[in-house]
């Protein structure tokens, strides 16, 4: 069962684990904070599925790794910490 988060709160976990790697921070949150507001900084992640996720992608980026990479390390962190009902990875619709 997903933990109840908003989007805004799941980035900030995320932001936080990236406090160490301050230069990583700085390229990769940009993504993530477009990608929570477009999704809705207040809606609880436990909605976010799959067709969201690739209708981002498909809508909003190029499909490029600076686009995507970003999006795949935070929803990986959301499965993790059971922010989401389901690992979303798979529907960025990119190779491993």
């Amino acid at each position: 069962m997903a933990e109840s988060v908003t989007a805004s709160e799941a980035m900030g976990h995320f932001e936080g684990s990236m406090a160490n790697e301050p230069e990583k921070a700085e390229a990769e949150l940009p993504v993530v904070r477009a990608f929570v507001a477009w999704f809705g900084a207040k809606r609880p992640m436990g909605e976010l599925r799959g067709g969201d996720v690739s209708t981002y992608v498909k809508t909003k980026t190029d499909g490029a790794p600076a686009d995507v990479e970003p999006l795949r390390a935070f929803l990986a962190y959301c499965s993790r910490l059971a922010f989401t009902p389901e690992n979303l990875v798979p529907a960025l619709g990119v190779g491993p």
